[in-house]
């Protein structure tokens, strides 16, 4: 790849983009206004996503969430004041995207993206209509469905997960994340092990879930984010989405397709993943949109990376 001369840009001088126009260009800052964006999650990435939409200047976004704001996502949840416990976080998320942009146009669906992705066809109007899928979510059944919305569709789909817990008998602070990138024609997030198809199917068989709030594990009303999280991590896991999402409207590096950060050891790995052919979601013989995943045989690759998350 070329390089890329940043030179001062002749042009929209006091515009609010100007300095991104001069390192990607006009076309690219175009493409960006024209581009209809869903953000899947709009917890502590998700809010940084977000944010880092608006500042791009992604002029149309769509915010799935089905969640409120609570006093423990205060830390973490860009945008979000105490007295915006119990606000919907797409309504905090509309309000942060109209207070960097006021002339964007947002779509804040307080809803569970899997009622969106599997429903029929025009009631998925919300997500079909999206350019980019970026999920930011905490479970594999929300992939598993993001997944097969965005094969089905040829989209592009950003996945992010982040990992901050205490391992090892030293009690050691794990500190990572990843962000997976299915294109058209690429491999999916299963042939990626972004999520795992057994866990997925059992988070939305109801029968398991009832008993696991029978047995004291669940509540009926009690969120899964309850993991360690810390704003700086979100970042550094966002800021990686982000660039890859700027890189392919604007080619600045080699494309990525699996990108795995480990801040505790200062790394950032790169790997490379193909489309299985015997994949039921993007292989040859995938099989038709299902409404529920199903449980599959263990296939022996152990775990997944949406485990970390």
């Amino acid at each position: 790849m070329s390089e890329r001369t940043i030179a001062p840009a002749p042009i929209l001088g006091s515009h609010r983009y100007d300095r991104q126009i001069r390192a990607f260009g006009q076309a690219a800052q175009r493409r960006l206004a024209e581009l209809t964006v869903a953000v899947v999650g709009a917890g502590g990435g998700g809010s940084l996503v977000v944010q880092g939409l608006a500042h791009l200047g992604v002029s149309r976004l769509v915010i799935v969430d089905p969640d409120v704001v609570e006093s423990t996502d205060l830390a973490r949840l860009v945008g979000a004041t105490a007295s915006d416990v119990g606000l919907p976080k797409v309504e905090v998320a509309r309000r942060l995207v109209t207070s960097l942009a006021p002339d964007a146009q947002v779509d804040a669906q307080q809803a569970c993206v899997l009622d969106l992705a599997t429903a029929a066809p025009t009631a998925r109007s919300v997500l079909d209509g999206a350019d980019v899928l970026i999920g930011a979510v905490d479970r594999h059944a929300p992939r598993w469905a993001l997944n097969r919305l965005a094969v089905a569709s040829s989209r592009l789909y950003l996945d992010i997960g982040v990992e901050l817990s205490r391992t090892g008998p030293a009690g050691d602070l794990e500190a990572g994340g990843h962000v997976a990138i299915v294109r058209p024609g690429g491999a999916c997030l299963r042939c990626q092990d972004g999520y795992d198809p057994t866990l997925a199917a059992r988070e939305q068989d109801p029968l398991t879930r009832a008993a696991r709030r029978a047995a004291g594990y669940e509540s009926s009303t009690s969120s899964p984010d309850t993991a360690a999280s810390v704003l700086f991590l979100n970042q550094a896991v966002v800021a990686l989405a982000l660039a890859e999402l700027v890189n392919e409207i604007s080619p600045w590096r080699a494309p990525a397709t699996h990108l795995l950060l480990d801040l505790a050891r200062h790394r950032l790995s790169t790997l490379e993943a193909t489309s299985d052919p015997r994949c039921p979601v993007c292989g040859p013989a995938a099989s038709p949109p299902r409404t529920r995943p199903e449980p599959e045989a263990d296939d022996g690759r152990g775990p997944r990376i949406g485990d970390l998350t």
